[in-house]
């Protein structure tokens, strides 16, 4: 789950500045599973929190995975450390990993790594991981937190980073599975345009070389071939370009 930044230009109903973003913006919420595929998104004001309305939009997915009998993982930025999202997910049964705001507390359970490593620094960064038990004022029972230390050459300070779970791996696989949800800003921004279609939607036709034939009108870019209105006056389309580009 995550938010993004969706600007306007004009006076649209619910849209605000956010001097974050620094533009007049909505701030949509956005839900995708592992393949990047979309499962749910909901549009919000410019002016709300990130997680605002979470619930709303998370509840009717999970009770459709439910209902598939198969076993669900969520994954979240700091914005959803909300400690009634914590509840929700433990009483669904659903495994979890979100990052977490650093403070005095969490700073002090790894002052053993924040000693510089001795020595020439490696090209490589110096990666340490921790686990321990935590239990913020907010919170009604202790939770797992895994924090992540890295050296980085040149730097004079390490990186920090906590994540609190309810999963059981190794402070390093779980800190592999949580940078996964990098894949939802790529998604949420989308992905880089090809010039050309993709040959998985739009498989070649016999024709000339290095071009698709294909005699069927009314077939847009993306669009799988059987979805094509039926031939009629068209006697061919060229697939060279993409139907925005055509007009």
């Amino acid at each position: 789950m995550d938010s993004s930044e969706s600007p306007v230009h004009g006076e649209q109903e619910g849209a605000a500045y956010n001097g974050h973003f620094g533009c007049v913006y909505y701030h949509p919420l956005f839900v995708f599973n592992q393949f990047g595929d979309c499962e749910g998104a909901k549009l919000l004001p410019g002016n709300v929190h990130s997680a605002q309305e979470w619930r709303e939009l998370l509840e009717p997915i999970m009770t459709r995975y439910e209902k598939a009998g198969v076993r669900r993982y969520f994954r979240g930025d700091a914005a959803f450390a909300k400690p009634e999202l914590y509840e929700y997910l433990e009483e669904h049964g659903c495994l979890y990993a979100i990052k977490l705001p650093s403070n005095d507390v969490l700073a002090r359970e790894i002052q053993h790594l924040m000693k510089r490593p001795v020595g020439r620094p490696p090209r490589k960064p110096v990666v340490k991981y921790h686990d321990f038990s935590y239990q913020a004022v907010s919170w009604d029972w202790p939770r797992r937190v895994v924090a992540k230390v890295e050296w980085h050459r040149g730097e004079l300070f390490p990186r920090v980073g906590f994540v609190v779970t309810n999963m059981s791996a190794r402070p390093k696989g779980m800190v592999h599975f949580y940078n996964g949800r990098g894949t939802t800003e790529q998604w949420i921004k989308g992905r880089e345009v090809r010039p050309e279609l993709d040959p998985a939607v739009m498989p070649q036709v016999r024709g000339q070389p290095g071009k698709a034939v294909v005699v069927c009108p009314g077939l847009q870019s993306g669009e799988p071939l059987e979805a094509a209105a039926p031939p009629q006056d068209y006697q061919g389309l060229v697939a060279t370009q993409c139907a925005s580009e055509a007009h």
